[in-house]
């Protein structure tokens, strides 16, 4: 079944955040591969995961990688 679909699904539901963020954060964004480690209603915590693409030479997490997953609208 398509949680997605489902009208009865909660959005505060990590099983219903996960597969959206596919469909609502733009390319440049997926590319930070973030992962939903806990969803309630109005607030949701990911994770950034540390990987050499988002790292500079030195091994060091790039700062433009930190705001771009930090940034947040209302």
């Amino acid at each position: 079944m398509n949680t997605l679909a489902d009208p009865n699904a909660s959005f505060a539901d990590k099983q219903v955040i996960e597969p959206a963020l596919t469909h609502v954060f733009a390319p440049w964004v997926r590319v930070l591969d973030l992962h939903v480690i806990e969803a309630r209603r109005g607030e949701v915590t990911l994770a950034l995961p540390m990987a050499p693409k988002h790292a500079r030479d030195c091994g060091v997490l790039c700062g433009q990688t930190i705001l771009a997953a930090g940034d947040r609208r209302r």
